[in-house]
């Protein structure tokens, strides 16, 4: 589930921002722009017990990376109406999953120096939301094993900037 929170935001917040770049490329106010571009991971958790289940509250940050083209006060008068944007495309959403609506409860500017050098701004966004996790009980073994397994696959596919070779090989059972 995290990785898809993860994706949906940055696959709504992408989408958004494409359809305001071309209307501005379209009108002829702006040149074609590789940024900002848009990370996202999930920095913590913290979880509480609901009946038999378990209630999962991550913190997503989204890092929105863009390309300064002026000065201090530009950037502000560019940077922040796009932040804001971002933040009303994000809450109050559940991106068609089973999550509690998105909010976005803080940003701030994270440019390092190689970023500030290279004329990138750098901008993180604290997101909460909230989901559940079933009980998986022993008749559920096959769901437990598919779960395991697919984030060992994750970790065992080559890299596809690599040799081609999956790092390591292993076989796992479970009890």
């Amino acid at each position: 589930m995290l990785t898809d929170i993860e994706n949906a935001i940055v696959a709504r917040v992408s989408s958004k921002v494409s359809l305001a770049t071309a209307r501005v490329q379209a009108k002829g106010e702006g040149p074609v722009a590789r940024y900002p571009s848009f990370y996202c991971a999930t920095m913590s958790a913290q979880t509480r017990r609901i009946g038999n289940n378990l209630k999962v509250e991550p913190l997503v940050y989204l890092i929105m990376k863009f390309k300064s083209l002026g000065k201090e006060e530009d950037r502000r008068k560019g940077v922040y109406p796009i932040v804001e944007g971002v933040m009303s495309a994000l809450f109050n959403q559940n991106l068609g999953l089973k999550i509690d609506a998105l909010t976005p409860t803080r940003f701030q500017d994270i440019t390092d120096d190689t970023d500030r050098q290279e004329g990138f701004i750098v901008l993180g966004m604290e997101l909460k939301t909230g989901f559940v996790v079933n009980t998986l009980d022993d008749s559920d073994e096959q769901a437990i094993n598919d779960l395991i397994t697919i984030g060992l696959k994750y970790y065992l596919e080559p890299d596809i900037n690599s040799d081609g070779a999956a790092d390591a090989e292993d076989d796992l059972t479970t009890q």
